[in-house]
C-alpha cells in the first residue's frame, strides 16, 4: 500500500512540475522573452515537440492574433509537451516494473489501442473552426483570445498525455502481467509423499 501511494504521489508531481513550469514560461514568454517565444514558432524542431502545432501555423495567417501571441501560443504548447513527455520517460524509467502494481485491471487488448487511437484522433482533427453545439466551447474559435485559446490547448495536452501513460500502462499489464504467488494446495503432496503412506 505504501509503495502504491508513493508512486501515486510521484505522478502528481509530475502532473504539478509541468503545470507549475507551464505557468511560468507563460508569463514569461508573454510579458519578457518574446524574442525566445517565436523560436517555437520559427523553427520546425522546437514547434513540432507538439506536433499539432503544424496544423495551427498553417491557420495563423488568417486570424487576428498578434505576432506576440502567436508565439506565446506556440512556445506554452511545446514547452507544456516537452515537460509531460520528460516526466512520464522518468516516471517510467524510475519506477521500472513496478508499474505493474498500479490498481488498474488487465483489460483486452483492444482497450489501449482505442485509448491511443482516440488521443490522436483527437488532437489532430482539431484545429481554429466555428463550432456549434453542446461541447463546441471545447473547440478552438477564431474569435477565441490567446489566452483561451492557450487553455483550451493545455486541457489537449494534458488529456493525451493521461491517455498515453494509460495505453502504456495498459500495455505492460498486457504483456507483464503481474504473477501471482502459489500457494499450495491443503490437498497436495510433498515429493516425499508421492507413493502415499
Amino acid at each position: 500500500m505504501a509503495a502504491a501511494n508513493k508512486r501515486g504521489q510521484l505522478l502528481i508531481f509530475v502532473w504539478g512540475v509541468s503545470l507549475l513550469i507551464t505557468i511560468v514560461a507563460w508569463m514569461l514568454f508573454h510579458y519578457e522573452l518574446q524574442s525566445t517565444a517565436c523560436y517555437f514558432r520559427d523553427n520546425s524542431f522546437f514547434r513540432d515537440i507538439w506536433p499539432p502545432n503544424a496544423i495551427a501555423l498553417l491557420q495563423m495567417p488568417s486570424l487576428h492574433y498578434s505576432e506576440r501571441d502567436q508565439c506565446a501560443f506556440f512556445a506554452v504548447r511545446s514547452i507544456t509537451s516537452l515537460t509531460l513527455l520528460v516526466g512520464f520517460i522518468i516516471l517510467f524509467a524510475w519506477t521500472g516494473k513496478e508499474l505493474r502494481s498500479f490498481r488498474i485491471k488487465k483489460l483486452p487488448l483492444i482497450f489501449p489501442a482505442l485509448l491511443i487511437g482516440f488521443g490522436i484522433l483527437f488532437i489532430w482533427l482539431d484545429k481554429f473552426d466555428n463550432y456549434n453545439g453542446r461541447y463546441a466551447w471545447l473547440g478552438f474559435h477564431s474569435t477565441d483570445s490567446i489566452n483561451a485559446a492557450i487553455i483550451k490547448s493545455l486541457f489537449r495536452i494534458y488529456l493525451y498525455y493521461w491517455l498515453l501513460f494509460c495505453w502504456i500502462l495498459s500495455l505492460i499489464l498486457y504483456f507483464f502481467p503481474k504473477s501471482a504467488p502459489k500457494t499450495p494446495s491443503p490437498t497436495s503432496k510433498g515429493p516425499l509423499d508421492f507413493y502415499g503412506p
